[in-house]
Parts: C-alpha cells; structure tokens; sequence
C-alpha cells in the first residue's frame, strides 16, 4: 500500500496538555514538517475537540465502506501522541462515533501508528516500538513501517458508564497503586512509579497489611464465560487485557498471546505474603503455562469472552484511572481488532 497517497494519509493527534508536549512545545510544528503532505497534524486541547476529529474520522471510514459494499477501506491512519492512555481515547471516541453511525462496533479498527509519549508505553513495548514520535512519523513516511500486526483490544461497560476500549483493564490493587501515583504530582514521572511500587511492596509486607484500604479484598461475584469462580474469596486485584507484559515488567496473565476475539484474566484473592513470595512469577511468569483454572484463591484464564463481576471505587484502562461511587457491575468482553504500523523488520 502507497501511504503517500492522498486517500490514504496519516492524521497524528496531539494532545498539547500531555507531559511529552509540554516537554516539546513545538512538537506540532515539527511533526507538520516531518509528515510533510502524507498527512495531516491536529491539536486536542479537549476530550470534545477529540470527539470532533474522531466523529470526522468515523464517518468517513462508514462512508467507505458502503461504498465498497460492506469492505471494510480505511479513509487514513491514525496516531495519538499523548500521555498514557492516549490510544485508549481515541479509539474509544472512534468506536462511540462510529456505532452512532452503523448501530454496532466496527470488526476492525483503522491503522494506528503508537509512538512512544506516555510514561508505561505498554503497547510500545508489546509491537517493538523504539526511537521519538518524530522517528516513528518519519519512517511511516518513508514507508519503512508498512506491515500491519494486530491486537485484539477489550470492551469495559460499567454501570453508569459508556463503554471504554482499550488493551488492559484494572480493578483493585492495581487501581489503587495508580491512583496513588497520578496523585504525586500533575505529570508523574517513571522514577515516581517505581518508589509507588517499591511503597506498594514494602507496606504490604507489614503485618497489618491485610488491614489497610490499598490491600483490601472485596466479594466480587467474578465470572468467567457464564461461570462462577473464586467462590467465597475476598478478591484484591483483577487484570484483564490482550498485552502480555504490563508497566514495570508486570506479567501477571498467561503469557501467550490471546487470540483474536479473546482475553486473558488474572485474578487474585492470595494472603499478601504468599502474593510477595510469588512475585517472581508476576514478573517473569513462571509456572503460569497451566491456566484457565482456579488455584489458590487465584485465577488464570487464557482467550476468555467474557468477564463479569462487580467491584467497588473504580478501575482502569491502559493507565488511564476512572472512578466512580458505590458498587458497580463490570462486564469486559472482546472489542474491535486493532491494527498497527509496525517496522519492516519487525515481523518475519
């Protein structure tokens, strides 16, 4: 495919609030220049601003494909450049718009270019994504990022809440622990995940960890595809998602890849000193290949379809914290694929 086409551009989506363009204020300048006339730079400075530019973009693909009875032709490529969460956003307002348009979500989503601008990068890491926003433009210009490789993505619908997509969803500790975090200050630094997390391990080494509100379990009802599991466990974290290894080195999950349409689900209701001997194994995944069954309070399941259970204060997605009051029911199911630009040499 000849991205330099006109009827095939690239539209990179900058949010000038995001700590990478506050470091770079000029980035939109430049990434104008760089993307030259394969493409085209937009400013966000809002959720609504965002709408706007993905409603545009929706409507064209919808167009698209009717003209092409049903195919599915994207109109352009897209690229957010922000903080974590970034993607998340965006394709999330792609899909609001564009099941306003064709009354369900599209199968498959237009190609994205990730660059690197959040704090995790998680899904950087996942597609091998290396080098500066700028970098990452100027080979997809150059045509030196023309293989696609795919990602499922997950639909998180919480009551009182229009659905949210993304890669990785959060309950409990993990919510928690990022909270904390966004609360250290406006644009937190790695360096402030990783004394979050050293906190997080150390306090729950204390004796009365058990006790305090960032460990504590809830009964959630989980379910797995229609099925109880974790009866009676007072369950402290959940992880549900389609990307292997999560920030700071977390692999919670089955480590192979999900299949399309699917997830993995780790769940875990563990003393927090058994959670603490088996860290290792959340952070190289050992003696994870045996999944999709109970043990030990905790749950594995690989290329699950669904998930349903109800949880307390809020959760996320891809880094991005949401809350809200009271017990609410979470349902996670299988989203739209995702396709992604990826370097040349990456996939064999």
């Amino acid at each position: 495919m000849n991205r330099m086409r006109s009827d095939h551009p690239l539209l990179v989506v900058v949010n000038p609030h995001a700590r990478s363009s506050r470091l770079n204020p000029k980035i939109h300048n430049r990434l104008s220049k760089v993307l030259s006339s394969a493409g085209k730079v937009e400013l966000t400075p809002s959720l609504e601003a965002l709408d706007t530019l993905m409603a545009r973009q929706a409507q064209s693909d919808f167009q698209a494909e009717n003209r092409a009875n049903g195919t599915k032709v994207p109109s352009g490529s897209l690229c957010f450049h922000g903080g974590d969460g970034s993607v998340s956003r965006g394709i999330t307002s792609y899909v609001r718009h564009y099941r306003k348009l064709a009354g369900q979500d599209p199968k498959i989503l237009p190609p994205i270019l990730v660059v690197r601008a959040g704090t995790f990068n998680m899904l950087c890491n996942r597609l091998g994504v290396s080098g500066s926003v700028l970098t990452s433009v100027k080979q997809w210009r150059d045509g030196k990022k023309s293989k696609i490789e795919t990602v499922p993505t997950v639909r998180v619908t919480v009551d009182g809440f229009e659905p949210t997509y993304g890669f990785v969803f959060g309950w409990g500790i993990g919510f928690r622990v990022l909270r904390n975090y966004y609360s250290v200050r406006a644009y937190p630094s790695v360096l402030d995940g990783s004394v979050i997390a050293a906190k997080t391990i150390f306090s729950g080494l204390r004796p009365d960890a058990s006790d305090q509100p960032l460990f504590r379990g809830e009964d959630t009802g989980i379910k797995v595809n229609g099925d109880y599991v974790l009866p009676q466990v007072s369950v402290r974290a959940i992880v549900a998602g389609t990307i292997e290894r999560l920030c700071l080195g977390l692999r919670p999950m089955p480590l192979k890849t999900p299949a399309l349409g699917a997830f993995h689900v780790a769940a875990t209701g563990l003393p927090l000193w058994k959670l603490a001997l088996l860290s290792p194994s959340f952070l190289w995944g050992y003696f994870r290949e045996n999944s999709n069954r109970p043990f030990d309070d905790s749950y594995l399941g690989a290329d699950v379809q669904k998930l349903d259970f109800h949880g307390t204060e809020g959760f996320t997605v891809d880094g991005e914290v949401f809350t809200f009051d009271g017990a609410r029911r979470i349902l996670i199911e299988p989203g739209p694929t995702a396709q992604f630009w990826v370097d040349n040499s990456s996939l064999v």
